[in-house]
């Protein structure tokens, strides 16, 4: 019931927020990489600028016009997966998801969502001064004051140890939030449902150094459980008496 009542709000946060996942980004490697590689041409080069270029002025033409359109939202998040580098698309972007993490707080009362605003506008330099600075920067002071700095090293020391973990150290994760719900379990002698539930994912990010919002996507990952099932199972099964 625990994981199933996450899901759902996992599932029901991700099409109020379309920006909250991370994405790969895509790399062209360089011929010193891989040798049987083509080299890309002054022209190619080309077509990607004026694809940047038209994606840019999409995304501002959305972002103006289309805000709160079905869609624009995903839009916006799979071109920022696209080009992470360039500045305007970026800033939109972390500015999109911020304000859409703080709303669903406000209408959840979920702490893991107003951290993941503060993490996600303490990603905007406070030096932008392009497109749409004029209502960003105003929104980004208030909302962080003094802790802009201080949050927008958290954020990226947060997304980094995020990203370098592996699927094992996933599993870790996992069995760690498994292990403090069969704890209260056992401590009330019945099922606590999701009772501790914030305590738990509090306790997960501090211990691994990662946001309550990436605790809960670990603990709600498919893949996470299946492996962790998996290596249960092979762990009962390798310590079973011999002809049982």
């Amino acid at each position: 019931m625990k994981q199933l009542f996450l899901c759902f709000i996992l599932i029901i946060s991700t099409v109020f927020l379309s920006s909250c996942i991370d994405f790969e980004n895509p790399k062209i490697q360089s011929d010193t990489e891989n040798t049987n590689s083509t080299s890309i041409s002054p022209n190619e080069d080309n077509d990607q600028i004026n694809i940047l270029s038209e994606k840019r002025n999409e995304v501002i033409k959305r972002f103006k016009n289309e805000r709160k359109v079905i869609g624009t939202g995903r839009f916006i998040e799979d071109t920022y997966n696209q080009f992470p580098d360039d500045e305007v698309i970026s800033v939109i972007y972390y500015y999109m998801t911020a304000v859409d993490c703080r709303d669903f707080y406000q209408s959840s009362s979920d702490n893991s969502w107003l951290e993941e605003a503060k993490l996600y506008a303490a990603k905007i330099p406070s030096s932008y001064n392009g497109v749409f600075a004029d209502e960003i920067i105003p929104f980004v002071q208030d909302f962080l004051g003094d802790e802009w700095a201080e949050l927008k090293e958290k954020s990226e020391e947060l997304e980094h140890n995020f990203d370098n973990l592996t699927l094992k150290n996933k599993v870790e994760i996992y069995n760690f939030v498994q292990s403090k719900y069969d704890h209260y379990d056992k401590l009330e002698g019945k099922n606590t449902g999701d009772k501790y539930s914030d305590n738990i994912f509090e306790e997960t990010a501090s211990k691994y150094n990662i946001s309550v919002f990436q605790v809960k996507s670990i603990w709600n990952d498919t893949d996470v459980l299946k492996e962790a099932n998996s290596q249960s199972l092979k762990s009962s099964e390798s310590t079973k008496p011999s002809g049982s």
